[in-house]
């Protein structure tokens, strides 16, 4: 996982917000129950511009992080963690897809610090505004789904992608991975590499959710793949 190399990405940023807009036009505003629980905001350090980048906490249960914040036309834009292939193409690997989430996200990040000529201190971490703590069960009672199981060929250990849907708001894609120890597979989250290790881009925190939705994306792919 790694940014994209600077381009004139002012005007990309904004043909994306619109067409990211025009997709939300016949969602209504959310009422799924993810909520921003916990932002942390940081300078942002790619040459591309972004003013910060923020680690989410959504309904205590997953987290993204270095999700990039942009202000165009005044209007604050975010972009979410991506993988780019050696051609250049382009594979977001967190999505919103309900409006009103989106827009929390948002003000999330802007209510974080001043965001003015000075903005937020480096490091600045803090509950939501209007957080909705989880209470016991929360967890449990996330709805998700596996929308779909991309197959993968000549891409080594990585066997498939899989599109997991939480509350109908947030995809996530994850990867079915062949062992190299010993038989089986296991599920890897987005990630980038820096320093040689593998730094966590989305996460599931609670382990009876992560374990439900590795269970189910495994036997997805298995009953389409055929392999056990």
């Amino acid at each position: 996982m790694k940014f994209a190399e600077a381009t004139p990405f002012s005007i990309n940023l904004q043909k994306s917000f619109f067409t990211f807009a025009f997709s939300l036009s016949f969602i209504p505003l959310s009422w799924a129950s993810l909520h921003v629980t916990e932002v942390g905001v940081f300078k942002g350090k790619n040459p591309e511009g972004a003013q910060y980048l923020a680690d989410f906490v959504l309904s205590d249960a997953v987290e993204i992080r270095e999700v990039e914040y942009f202000k165009v036309n005044r209007l604050g834009i975010l972009r979410f963690p991506f993988y780019e292939s050696r051609f250049g193409r382009i594979y977001p690997q967190v999505r919103i897809l309900d409006a009103g989430l989106y827009s929390r996200m948002v003000q999330a990040v802007q209510s974080a610090g001043t965001l003015g000529a000075s903005g937020p201190p480096a490091g600045t971490r803090s509950s939501a505004q209007g957080a909705q703590p989880s209470g016991p069960g929360h967890f449990a009672n996330l709805g998700f789904s596996v929308r779909k199981i991309f197959p993968l060929k000549n891409a080594g250990l990585r066997r498939a992608n899989a599109e997991v849907v939480l509350e109908e708001a947030l995809v996530v894609v994850l990867g079915v991975m062949k062992s190299r120890m010993e038989e089986g597979y296991w599920i890897a989250y987005p990630a980038k590499k820096e320093n040689g290790k593998y730094k966590k881009q989305a996460w599931i925190r609670d382990a009876g959710l992560r374990k439900r939705i590795e269970e189910t994306v495994l036997r997805e792919f298995q009953k389409m793949s055929g392999e056990k």
